[in-house]
């Protein structure tokens, strides 16, 4: 079913599964995703921590892994740690963490980086999500009374067709432009150096990527506070499921389809062990179906969220964990498993709901590695597929040239 902790008066089942990647001949490439769990943020803080890391470049493993590990740990040290300042914390967490993956003589990310979403959960009922790059986190709210279930997006893409977020580049001097095969504009938009074909990277926001980052590619993720009441059920909603997860997943997916597969499957009496295989699985024969032979890293993690009742909810409980912050660290191997500025507050997710629901939204690998988590950190294991192509871009097809460069997002 997958490992279980407790916040507050919340019972949070979790669990993780990740697949690596092919390239454009097929070959399995290293998988690049990272993940982490921290069922309790420090020994002082009743709060959960659950994030995906999505690497990219040469040294896209290195980045998430650095990074994966360097948030949590970060955010543990601040002695402000706490809402209401939650959210500026852990903003700072990203940011002093790609500082220091900067320092790291031993990682070279001028043209490698990694994405960030992030999703803590306190024991005042509320989950905070940060987000860096293209990641997502999405949230299943269920109508209780018909029991149709909708996709609330936590978060949105730093990519250049964010308006906002092209013209910060454009103001910092950079070019935006999708990558040119055959002198026709292929793929998504990338961000360029003005006057150089680099880096052609397809998000606003990362960590690493130093030579972006001159050209207005920053570091400080949107963090955004949502609460999780019981009281939604008033309402007729209830947020039920969280899913955080890397790009690989939604290219061909959709938010809506994401959250309806989690809440099917909880209907028939599955909990996010097999919804994070089954998303995985689903959004690689997508990838094979649309593109055949290349198919970018999968990483999913789903929350099924219980509210207790008042008197079964026990303060600072921690399901599995140790009271000094046990949790586990997905490391990016292809092959190996795993380990079992700041926006104001909603008014619920109601008001977010309302318009989805009356959409009529309903609910409807090999090599991976897969984990419900387990107390401690565990490294995952790592794997020896490579992740460059080779050979000129001229004599490949369309799809091949752009999957050299990292299909889709990258």
């Amino acid at each position: 079913m997958g490992e279980t902790v407790k916040v507050g008066g919340m019972r949070i089942t979790y669990s993780v599964h990740t697949a690596p990647g092919a390239d454009p001949g097929g070959n399995t490439k290293e998988n690049q995703d990272a993940w982490v769990v921290k069922e309790r943020v420090s020994a002082a803080q009743d709060m959960a921590f659950f994030g995906v890391f999505d690497g990219h470049g040469q040294e896209g493993r290195a980045v998430s892994n650095h990074v994966c590990t360097a948030v949590p740990r970060l955010l543990a040290r601040s002695a402000l740690c706490k809402p209401p300042t939650l959210e500026s914390c852990l903003s700072a967490s990203f940011v002093e963490a790609n500082r220091s993956l900067r320092r790291l003589a031993a990682v070279d990310c001028d043209l490698s980086g990694s994405t960030g979403i992030a999703a803590v959960v306190t024991a005042g009922n509320k989950l905070v999500v940060a987000n860096l790059g293209d990641s997502r986190c999405v949230a299943g709210c269920v109508e209780v009374r018909s029991g149709r279930v909708a996709a609330v997006p936590l978060s949105s893409d730093h990519t250049p067709m964010d308006q906002a977020e092209a013209d910060r580049v454009l103001a910092s001097g950079g070019r935006i432009a999708s990558y040119m095969f055959n002198d026709e504009p292929l793929g998504p938009p990338r961000v360029w150096l003005r006057d150089l074909n680099v880096p052609g990277l397809c998000m606003t926001r990362s960590f690493g990527d130093a030579v972006a980052a001159t050209v207005g590619v920053i570091d400080s993720p949107d963090v955004v506070t949502y609460p999780l009441k019981p009281e939604d059920r008033r309402a007729g909603l209830l947020c039920s499921y969280v899913v955080l997860m890397s790009d690989g997943i939604f290219e061909f997916m959709d938010s809506q389809e994401v959250v309806a597969m989690v809440h099917t499957l909880a209907q028939q009496g599955h909990g996010p062990n097999e919804a994070a295989k089954q998303l995985v699985r689903e959004a690689r024969r997508r990838w094979q179906q649309e593109e055949q032979d290349i198919i970018d890293d999968c990483t999913a993690m789903v929350l099924h969220i219980a509210h207790q009742a008042p008197s079964a909810a026990h303060h600072g409980a921690n399901g599995g964990g140790s009271s000094s912050g046990g949790g586990v660290v997905g490391s990016s191997g292809s092959n190996g498993g795993g380990g079992g500025g700041a926006a104001s507050a909603g008014a619920g997710l109601a008001g977010r709901l309302e318009g989805a629901l009356r959409l009529g939204l309903g609910g409807g690998g090999d090599g991976s590695s897969n984990s419900g988590g387990a107390a401690g950190a565990r490294p995952g294991g790592s794997g020896s597929g490579s992740g460059s192509g080779s050979g000129h871009v001229g004599s490949l097809s369309s799809k091949q040239a752009v999957g050299l460069l990292g299909y889709g997002r990258r």
